[in-house]
């Protein structure tokens, strides 16, 4: 189920549509009532792995999908909570990710993305490790779509941010918002792909909570109203 705050569905309303989400077992909030996507992880069950969890999988498919991905510890909010990897030394790389479908979200110029996850330090995770999470933009075979004008990193990321860890035992939340998709970029018709990792080892993992992503459209010319929507799901997540 998608939510907006429009009767319509797509980036062609001008409203803020939940692609992610997960319930904050907070009663008649009015607010993550209700999962979108199994943002909180409580669509699967305790000690099931990537492939076997809806909806999610790895990032690094088929390496990391034999690998556990939800447990009853430790959780944020709800009953299950999932975890994330590093990327360097070896062994399976366990990044978990979403696809939204274009039948869903269809990238459109002006589009903007807000991405907020809870975390927290899990196996041999320290105060020098951090939070990354990517959005990356894919055609509908799954294969990347860069534009050499924008974007971060390898020109396929429209979002790519980095996280703190603040302190060790304690959830965090991060929350990121892209900036506006340009008009005539390549990423124009295409999908989004949501990806969660960490900065340290494949031995490293950072526990995870409470995914949430929405998507709006922002005319280029209010591209300055960018903060007053990353604001809004701060509270949205919040209130």
């Amino acid at each position: 189920m998608i939510t907006t705050g429009l009767i319509f569905a797509g980036s062609a309303q001008a409203s803020l549509t939940v692609l992610i989400d997960f319930d904050d077992s907070i009663a008649d909030n009015g607010i993550h009532d209700s999962s979108v996507r199994n943002g909180g992880f409580e669509e699967g069950s305790n000690g099931q792995s990537f492939a076997d969890t809806p909806v999610w999988s790895s990032y690094f498919s088929p390496e990391g999908d034999s690998s556990g991905l939800t447990s009853n510890t430790n959780v944020a909010t709800g009953s299950l909570r999932g975890l994330a990897n590093g990327f360097s030394l070896t062994g399976d790389r366990q990044h978990p990710t979403i696809t939204i479908p274009a039948s869903d979200w269809t990238i459109a110029a002006g589009d903007v993305f807000t991405v907020s996850v809870d975390w927290r330090n899990g196996a041999a995770l320290d105060l020098a490790d951090q939070l990354q999470v990517i959005l990356h933009v894919v055609d509908a075979g799954g294969s990347p779509v860069s534009d050499p004008t924008n974007g971060e990193f390898s020109g396929d990321r429209l979002l790519s941010r980095n996280d703190s860890l603040a302190s060790v035992g304690a959830y965090q939340t991060f929350a990121n918002t892209s900036t506006p998709v340009p008009a005539g970029s390549p990423w124009i018709g295409n999908q989004i792909q949501l990806r969660i990792l960490n900065s340290g080892a494949r031995n490293e993992f950072a526990i995870i909570d409470n995914v949430y992503l929405a998507a709006a459209p922002i005319p280029e010319p209010a591209a300055a109203s960018l903060g007053a929507l990353g604001l809004l799901a701060l509270l949205r997540r919040r209130r």
